[in-house]
């Protein structure tokens, strides 16, 4: 297991010989101290991990939060519901990749797409109403006791 700013790729068992556990932060604003807030603990043995998010890197403007993702078809940061885009991969560059456009492209878009692959495992988090919300694709490995 290699973590490399918040990457993270996976070979083999751990020296338990078990999957490796990984904790999915939970995307509350201010949530800084990785591990202090866990959503979701998952369970994997090969391929790489990327988690992007809008909770650590953001600013306020005029009251609003803003992000630090920008729309490149407006040249703005981007204004969605979508919290934080985890994507297991093959490799750390196309997991990278797919959880940036993402949060570029928001929730509804991001599940149409986590949908159309076979190469990916997506798990989204999400706000409506004033909670978070949870969405993803039917294999990616969420870690049972």
């Amino acid at each position: 297991l290699v973590e490399v700013g918040r990457e993270i790729v996976c070979k083999g068992l751990s020296a338990r010989g078990d999957k490796w556990k990984i904790g999915l932060d939970k995307p509350l604003d201010g949530n800084f101290d990785e591990g202090a807030h866990l959503q979701e603990i998952i369970s994997i043995s090969d391929g790489a991990l990327v988690t992007s998010g809008n909770y650590r890197k953001f600013y306020i403007e005029n009251g609003e939060k803003r992000a630090h993702t920008i729309d490149p078809a407006t040249g703005y940061p981007v204004t969605h519901n979508l919290l934080s885009a985890t994507v297991i991969a093959f490799d750390g560059a196309t997991a990278d990749a797919y959880a940036t456009w993402m949060m570029v492209i928001g929730e509804e878009k991001a599940r149409e797409l986590a949908l159309q692959r076979n190469d990916i495992e997506v798990y989204l988090i999400y706000g409506e109403q004033d909670s978070m919300k949870v969405w993803h694709t039917e294999g990616f490995p969420i870690y049972s006791k």
